[in-house]
């Protein structure tokens, strides 16, 4: 629903400034960071999450959504804890600090589940089914395979724009088709 769109979005906002901590610690300047060209492939899961809470019906969103950020949620922890024992990491700060970003995606919403039960149940007693929600689960999926491996491609500098941060599937030590 939008609500609980909106809620995913203000847990996002707060992830922000955890995410500058992330930027510090590298020793990037943030003043560069804001000029660089977004990815678009980075972009197709936060669209698609926008058009289920636009477009899909409250059921299927609601079911598409709740496997989904617990695999986006996997990611982050996966990457957190890479981080973590990355010998190095971070250039500046603490460990911690520099990588508590991550660890907003990778706490479990508990409430999460109980919402989407809910939702389920309500649509059922209105006779309605959720006949759209492992569709949506699958491009979800997809999604955010293209966001991880953006940033893996961009990382190793493809399409001549050099380093940075960026990736397209598989999920951070996951599978990127190589």
């Amino acid at each position: 629903s939008a609500k609980n769109v909106a809620e995913l979005a203000e847990s996002c906002k707060q992830a922000t400034d955890l995410l500058g901590n992330f930027t510090d610690s590298l020793g990037a300047r943030r003043s560069e960071l804001r000029g660089r060209e977004s990815l678009p492939g980075c972009h197709a899961y936060p669209a698609f999450v926008a058009w289920l809470s636009l477009n899909a019906s409250a059921e299927d969103a609601a079911l598409a959504l709740t496997v989904s950020l617990r695999t986006w949620g996997d990611s982050f922890a996966a990457l957190a804890r890479g981080l973590r024992s990355h010998p190095g990491f971070p250039a500046i700060g603490a460990p911690e600090q520099a990588s508590a970003f991550f660890d907003v995606f990778d706490l479990p919403d508990e409430g999460l589940e109980t919402k989407a039960l809910a939702i389920v149940q309500e649509a059922q007693d209105a006779g309605r089914r959720p006949d759209q929600a492992l569709s949506y689960a699958r491009m979800l999926d997809s999604y955010q395979g293209m966001f991880w491996n953006t940033l893996v491609e961009e990382a190793r500098g493809a399409g001549g724009r050099g380093g940075g941060l960026g990736g397209r599937g598989g999920g951070p030590g996951g599978d990127s088709g190589e």
